[in-house]
């Protein structure tokens, strides 16, 4: 038998062999979800098709060929989740759309509830920052929840050591813990 491993891989005359045995790789890496690993089966193939048409003495193995699907399902996943948080409607690709009609009110009102708690809290937070904290405290809960900068670049660009960083941030937290416990 002469037939071709993954490791010689042709992308533009794949076996049904070949093609099976990519799909089992993008089934693992889409773990399981046959609509993804179809998804960026296909995408990836076609990266891999330019690569090859633009550098011929390129060589595919198994090793590429995973770690590829693996990069190409983040990134699809990504972008569907980008694509999520950016629509104005609810889209699922196992139902299509969502117009919200098909939920209990049960589950309405729950959602009704957490919108609650989560306005409580951030009416807790609000008051905190505008009465509880002095300026220091306040420009730090700025630069570390606002602007997500890390507890350790903060103390690199303001020279103060990262304990003092770390104690005054466990402050504002402990601050807007107790305020929000003691007004709910």
């Amino acid at each position: 038998m002469n037939q071709k491993t993954i490791k010689e891989i042709d992308v533009f005359n794949l076996t049904a062999r070949q093609y099976r045995h990519c799909r089992i790789k993008a089934l693992v890496v889409a773990e399981g979800d046959e609509y993804f690993a179809d998804e960026t089966l296909h995408y990836f193939l076609n990266k891999l098709q330019k690569k090859v048409e633009a550098e011929p003495s390129f060589e595919v193995n198994d090793n590429y060929v995973f770690i590829g699907l693996r990069n190409t399902y983040l990134y699809l996943m990504g972008k569907e989740n980008t694509k999520r948080k950016n629509s104005k409607e609810y889209f699922d690709y196992v139902t299509e759309t969502s117009d919200g009609l098909d939920k209990t009110y049960e589950e309405v009102e729950d959602e009704i509830e957490d919108r609650k708690v989560q306005d409580n809290k951030l009416d807790a937070i609000k008051i905190v920052f505008e009465t509880l904290l002095n300026p220091f405290e306040q420009k730090l809960y700025k630069i570390h929840f606002e602007e997500c900068l890390s507890q350790r670049e903060m103390a690199r660009q303001s020279g103060l050591s990262l304990a003092i960083i770390h104690y005054r941030i466990k402050i504002i937290k402990t601050k807007i813990k107790e305020y929000y416990e003691k007004n709910n």
